[in-house]
């Protein structure tokens, strides 16, 4: 009979080989986990920083076209001036405030924008709802506008108007007269 006894000894062995292997699984398991932290931190900061990049960029094109908007308004005061002074002095009011309004949104960082905003709704919930609804109306119409035009140039460039429909009036027709008269 072959009777394999382990020894006290050979169990203590592989016990401990057992247990230094669940270890060396465990500390791989930690590593890979904080790298994986470490790889998502990495990732969500760089959204976060591409994310303020953009709005940076946005708010500075608005900015911008405030800008222009002002400059449109100020030249066309500047060709009203002979006709009709008063509607020339407040149309340059007018760009004056606009210009204003491009300087603040183009020198303020985002947060404090935010900050603003929010500041200006809890003092004028009114106005600043007010203000949003007629922002609303005016981006709308412009997008349409926008859609329209790039639709209509894109479907065909040298599209004319459709012909008219001419009206149709009845031909007279033969009158029959009743038979047997």
């Amino acid at each position: 009979m072959n009777d394999t006894h382990t020894t006290p000894s050979s169990t203590d062995s592989v016990s401990a080989k057992a247990s230094a292997a669940g270890q060396q699984v465990k500390d791989a398991a930690r590593e890979a986990g904080e790298h994986i932290k470490q790889t998502v931190s990495s990732t969500a900061s760089k959204i976060k920083e591409s994310a303020a990049d953009i709005a940076d960029q946005r708010r500075t094109q608005a900015a911008d076209q405030v800008g222009r908007i002002g400059q449109n308004i100020h030249s066309t005061a500047r060709s009203m001036e002979n006709e009709d002074p008063n509607i020339a002095h407040y149309a340059h009011r007018i760009a004056d405030r606009l210009d204003n309004v491009a300087d603040y949104v183009r020198n303020r960082d985002l947060a404090a924008l935010k900050d603003d905003a929010a500041d200006l709704a809890r003092r004028h919930p009114v106005a600043f709802l007010g203000g949003l609804f007629v922002a609303g109306l005016v981006i709308g119409n412009i997008v349409k506008a926008g859609a329209a035009a790039t639709l209509g140039s894109a479907s065909n460039p040298d599209r004319q108007s459709p012909p008219q429909p001419q009206p149709s009036f009845p031909t007279p027709t033969a009158v029959s007269s009743p038979a047997g008269v």
